[in-house]
């Protein structure tokens, strides 16, 4: 079984580690049987034979008697079941001190790198002047994630700007297993003045395996220098008045950008109110947000130098098992009628000039 953060639990790992309650009341093993209404329960509680449980109406009184030498199995193998949950919590509490120890042989690892990346290094023995007169190795972390498709599908233009000047990414694990924070250190730049940038994803069952439960993701609020906001741009906008005077408004709209992705998406909850579609639609964002933190964290931090050159990029191109010869041929076509409509219309396919957008 796969873990969510890629490594791989003993067989059998079950989802819940604690011992669950006896199966059997005593008074009734010592009278050699019991009603198969009052058993039922405690499987059912422990999911044993894997059915739902009854309807409530059923009558319990109808059910057969179970036999007690039954009654003796299903206590032995309760018994089976407490030792290899035992097992079990142990296997997480080393693994947690297993994780510790190789994140502390790394750190200092990537702590070197980092250092070669951002110029810290003082090693220029052999070097030339000029070569000397170059910083660390620039735009590393940007080619890096401009090569990623995932994450180069998020980065503008715009962006680059900021981009240019981060100097590291880390990856911290949270106490015990709970998740993973993602660390941009950025070097002085023209858009914000945050030295370093967070996004947390705190994961219930990290441990567990299956589908990842995400119990909260936080990120750092960016402070932006004045008309340098990158994911956000003032617009002037004309709106009526009930009067029926016109006046001109400034009005903050949302551009594109990869810095959205330090704003956490709302995690929708059991106890709000809200219709299928809008459910769907926050599920989306929330997927496609914890989708580029993984990526981060198991494929751009650590393989960085594969992505700067584009070797990775090989890796993932043979990932791609769909491609069928002759697409690309018709993809071409589909382009071709695009951009003539896009000749024919505006930016905003309304005919009308699109509002221009001021950074803030």
């Amino acid at each position: 079984m796969e873990l969510v953060d890629g490594t791989t639990a003993p067989n059998n790992t079950p989802i819940a580690s604690t011992p669950t309650q006896s199966l059997v009341d005593p008074e009734a093993s010592e009278e050699g049987t019991t009603q198969m209404a009052e058993v039922q329960a405690k499987l059912d509680a422990l999911n044993v034979d894997g059915d739902d449980a009854d309807d409530d109406d059923d009558d319990g009184d109808d059910m057969p008697e179970i036999p007690p030498i039954v009654i003796k199995r299903l206590e032995a193998i309760q018994v089976l079941h407490e030792e290899r949950s035992t097992i079990e919590e142990q296997y997480r509490k080393e693994r947690i001190e297993l994780e510790k120890k190789y994140s502390d042989l790394y750190a200092p690892i990537l702590e070197k790198r980092h250092c070669i990346v951002s110029g810290i290094d003082s090693e220029t023995k052999g070097e030339t002047e000029d070569e000397i007169a170059v910083v660390g190795v620039p735009e590393f972390w940007l080619e890096a994630m401009k090569n990623h498709p995932v994450v180069a599908e998020n980065i503008t233009e715009a962006d680059c700007r900021a981009l240019e000047h981060l100097q590291d990414i880390r990856v911290e694990t949270l106490p015990e297993l709970t998740g993973f924070k993602l660390i941009f250190e950025f070097g002085p730049n023209e858009c914000f003045s945050n030295s370093v940038l967070e996004k947390a994803y705190e994961i219930v069952n990290m441990m567990d395996g299956g589908q990842p439960m995400l119990e909260n993701v936080t990120g750092t609020e960016i402070m932006w220098k004045e008309g340098n906001d990158l994911c956000f741009c003032e617009v002037m906008k004309k709106q009526r008045s009930k009067s029926g005077k016109t006046k001109t408004v400034k009005k903050q709209q949302r551009v594109e950008s990869f810095f959205h992705f330090f704003t956490p998406p709302t995690l929708p909850f059991e106890d709000q109110d809200l219709d299928e579609s809008e459910e769907d639609r926050l599920m989306h964002f929330v997927d496609a947000d914890f989708e580029l933190g993984l990526e981060f964290r198991d494929k751009i931090v650590p393989y960085a130098l594969l992505w700067f050159t584009g070797e990775a990029m090989g890796d993932e191109d043979d990932d791609d098992d769909d491609y069928i010869p002759g697409d690309d041929e018709e993809d071409d076509d589909d382009d071709d009628e695009d951009q003539s409509d896009d000749e024919d219309d505006d930016a905003d396919g309304t005919g009308e000039k699109k509002e221009e957008c001021k950074q803030q």
